[in-house]
């Protein structure tokens, strides 16, 4: 895209040029030769960009699509949404909690299989797996062009950042008289000294203090202690890994994994549960609240971060 760029730029310093000297009604001066030499060199430039087909292997390849098996150039995050996954599972939970300890929203989705998601989901598959057809289960619907692409992709960012803005306003009331809405609930504010009241919560929310202070200080399975001990039968996780295969299944990844990372968040105790998914030889974040959240009892609303409960202390 770099490389085009150079060739529009040329492009118009050579009109330019021509334009300059047609109302001087001159000859064609040393810029336009100028400006003629630069479309030239970006046009080389860009004629060596070349890529390697990720289907068959072919090198060297210059046009749109590949000559060898008719395979599509890969486009470099066409949608600016996902970002360009990771070798192991382990490194995309690390990137998700460095992102939300820099305190951006966009890095923390762009850990996430977004585009890759959407592109491998089996709508029949996931129809019959549920047997009904939900409005709000985007995953049984097809992609059949470029609308409904589109429109499955804002579905799955969606899936990804609202949940964390769900924790975050979990724990910005968390410990106040207004807890009920970090779980969802709908709060009355029927006078002014109730929106003040509400408005001085929210305006202290702890979230925001932790900025720059969420440490990794290791990354685990959940067969560590730390997270086995507090989980009442076993064989729970193995039902429930049944399950996930089938989700699995839904959504053509190759291979899924269950991670925590355990945290210093500001000096306290914490956790974040992930769900990682590999599409070939790449790792993404796949759900943040997932398998362990639930069988430790956690508050859907948490997203799967823990921050000073007890039940992981």
């Amino acid at each position: 895209m770099k490389k085009l760029a150079l060739i529009l730029s040329a492009v118009l310093l050579l009109a330019q040029a021509a334009l300059a000297a047609e109302n001087e009604n001159s000859a064609p001066s040393g810029d336009i030769t100028a400006a003629a030499d630069a479309v030239i060199a970006a046009g080389s430039a860009l004629a060596t960009d070349t890529w390697t087909c990720p289907e068959c292997g072919t090198t060297g390849l210059d046009n749109a699509f590949c000559s060898e098996c008719g395979a599509a150039r890969p486009q470099e995050n066409p949608s600016g949404f996902e970002g360009n996954g990771f070798s192991t599972p382990e490194e995309a939970v690390s990137a998700y909690v460095e992102a939300m300890n820099a305190g951006d929203v966009n890095a923390m989705a762009a850990t996430f299989a977004i585009e890759t998601y959407v592109d491998h989901l089996d709508a029949r598959a996931s129809m019959e797996r549920m047997r009904s057809f939900v409005m709000l289960n985007y995953s049984s619907v097809p992609v059949i062009g470029p609308l409904s692409r589109s429109i499955l992709i804002e579905q799955r960012r969606n899936e990804i950042t609202k949940p964390i803005y769900n924790s975050y306003l979990f724990y910005a009331t968390a410990g106040t008289d207004y807890e009920s809405i970090g779980s969802g609930s709908t709060e009355p504010l029927p006078d002014e000294d109730s929106v003040a009241s509400l408005l001085s919560v929210l305006e202290a929310a702890q979230p925001e203090s932790w900025v720059g202070h969420i440490n990794i200080t290791k990354v685990c399975t959940p067969d560590d202690p730390l997270v086995s001990s507090y989980i009442p039968d076993a064989s729970m996780i193995e039902q429930a890994a049944s399950n996930m295969q089938k989700q699995l299944d839904v959504c053509g990844g190759d291979e899924y994994a269950e991670l925590i990372a355990v945290l210093d968040v500001n000096g306290t105790l914490g956790a974040q549960f992930m769900e990682c998914i590999r599409y070939g030889d790449k790792w993404y974040n796949w759900h943040a609240h997932g398998l362990i959240p639930n069988l430790l009892g956690l508050d859907y609303t948490t997203n799967g971060l823990v921050v000073g409960i007890p039940s992981i202390d």
